[in-house]
């Protein structure tokens, strides 16, 4: 199993560049990578195997820290369907309640990415509404997903 990795360093931003790069539509440069990282907004991790960045989630803390956005989440072709997307996902899951007063996870979703749209379905997401032509670089419309922590009162 790949290891999940908090520690992300200026070292790390063009290869997380590189991996979204080789497996998304719309990946962040390094220069955007260093302002999320020291703003204190976002968060950023990165999967590693045998020492290699397979990949990496992007995410911002929104509405006070009650929902986490999900900007980016990828992983290498050849590394998919090992749980990695999962292993992902759920540590930000984790941090709902925990480290945020979060009560949500949110993204956009291509909508002809169909793996992404059933990934997410399967962790539990719900899509809200579409949004068309959200994605105006590419002429192309998203679902809005969201999964809500359940109320344990």
């Amino acid at each position: 199993m790949a290891k999940l990795d908090v520690a992300v360093t200026i070292n790390d931003l063009e290869i997380i560049e590189n991996v979204g790069k080789a497996c998304l539509p719309i990946y962040y440069r390094p220069q955007d990578l260093l302002m999320m990282m020291m703003d204190g907004k976002h968060l950023i991790y990165k999967l590693t195997s045998n020492d290699q960045i397979v990949g990496f989630v992007v995410a911002s803390l929104e509405d006070d820290g009650e929902r986490i956005h999900i900007k980016s989440l990828g992983v290498l072709p050849e590394f998919r369907r090992q749980g990695y997307g999962r292993q992902l996902v759920d540590k930000l899951k984790e941090l709902l309640g925990h480290q945020t007063n979060g009560k949500y996870i949110t993204l956009y979703v291509l909508e002809d990415n169909f793996t992404a749209v059933k990934f997410y379905a399967r962790l539990g997401f719900k899509s809200v509404k579409k949004m068309e032509n959200y994605y105006l670089s590419l002429g192309k419309s998203a679902y809005f997903l969201k999964f809500e922590v359940k109320s344990t009162d």
